[in-house]
């Protein structure tokens, strides 16, 4: 590759002092204007702490990789990444260390994604947890290019400790097996969303968007939060995420809510943008063909997601994803709140 497009964030700042040479004066220093420093900045991202080590590597570089794209001010300060509680002093020393010498010596690599462009996306292949050593394997949209992420434990927060690249996955583990806590036919119920049943949905609240041009009812006793994507502000996902509706039972909070995304452009720019399923059938939504997808994140751990593409409308397509089902800790005890979001897809309609 001859040309390098990984952002350039070294800034250096000169401060000039005005003296007077006038006899009958006090020389007076020039008061300069402040400049923006990482720190006046607030960092936007999940705090990392009761994380899994998969999950703190995920997070993190969905954070690096979608700032760059956005071209987030936040990401474009020299110290954005250290103040994100993701990396150790140690390898943000490392990191500052290999920019340096980049600077001096002219373009090279980024030492966080060990690649000369931006990935579109990553994806955990392998975790090895011992102790409070943590070991996960990530692959990049770049064919061929995998990152060995090594990780400390302190107290119950997982940090990034080391990073390489790597070879790809050895034979016989290549990829992530299938889960071991999910029967196949857990799997067949999961790929087949809950009958319609007019009677339960009697007393259900409608959440219905205009703009974006589609509803659905939801539980009387759940709750909605919007998140329209704004190119002033942080990216809210993919680039091609126009709009998320969180839906969550009141007593959750906004902990580990069920999504409905919304996105807009053609096929071949959603799939580049999102992660390829380790799963995926047809299904039927509220007589919409859908597409119901399995993401295998760990051994223990999937994403569910059931894609519908606007039949009117081929560039904009609404995604349900449930990331509760697929969560051994979550899912338990709230098997019912599943089941209802599962009943909420039903009634899912585009109105335009």
């Amino acid at each position: 590759m001859t040309t390098s497009r990984w952002p350039r964030i070294f800034v250096s700042f000169a401060f000039a002092v005005v003296i007077s040479t006038c006899a009958t004066v006090q020389p007076t220093p020039a008061t300069p204007t402040p400049l923006p420093t990482a720190t006046s900045v607030p960092v936007t991202i999940a705090d990392p702490t009761g994380m899994a080590p998969e999950e703190v590597v995920k997070t993190f570089y969905t954070w690096y990789i979608e700032g760059w794209y956005s071209q987030n001010p936040e990401h474009m300060l020299p110290d954005a990444y250290k103040q994100t509680g993701y990396l150790t002093d140690e390898l943000t020393q490392k990191s500052d260390q290999a920019r340096e010498e980049m600077r001096q010596s002219g373009p090279g690599y980024d030492p966080i994604l060990y690649a000369q462009d931006v990935p579109q996306h990553v994806r955990v292949e392998q975790v090895d947890v011992q102790g409070g050593q943590a070991t996960v394997l990530i692959s990049s949209s770049f064919p061929g290019h995998f990152l060995e992420i090594t990780l400390q434990q302190a107290n119950d927060t997982w940090v990034i400790a080391g990073i390489q690249r790597s070879a790809s996955p050895s034979e016989g583990s290549a990829t992530i097996p299938p889960s071991q806590a999910e029967s196949a036919s857990d799997a067949e119920s999961a790929s087949t969303p809950a009958p319609y049943n007019e009677s339960t949905f009697a007393n259900w609240q409608i959440y219905r968007n205009d703009t974006f041009g589609v509803q659905v009812a939801y539980p009387p006793d759940w709750m909605y939060e919007e998140v329209t994507a704004d190119p002033s502000a942080p990216p809210i996902g993919a680039p091609d995420v126009k709009m998320i509706v969180y839906f969550y039972p009141q007593e959750w909070g906004l902990t580990t809510p069920f999504n409905l995304e919304l996105t807009e452009g053609s096929w071949e720019e959603y799939r580049a943008s999102h992660i390829e399923p380790n799963r995926s059938e047809m299904v039927e939504l509220n007589g919409y063909p859908a597409t119901f997808e399995l993401e295998q994140v760990t051994d223990e751990i999937t994403i569910l997601r059931y894609l519908i593409e606007n039949p009117t409308d081929k560039e904009w397509r609404a995604t349900f994803i449930d990331y509760v089902s697929g969560f051994p800790e979550r899912v338990q005890g709230n098997e019912a709140y599943v089941e209802l979001f599962r009943q909420m897809m039903q009634t899912f309609e585009f109105i335009r």
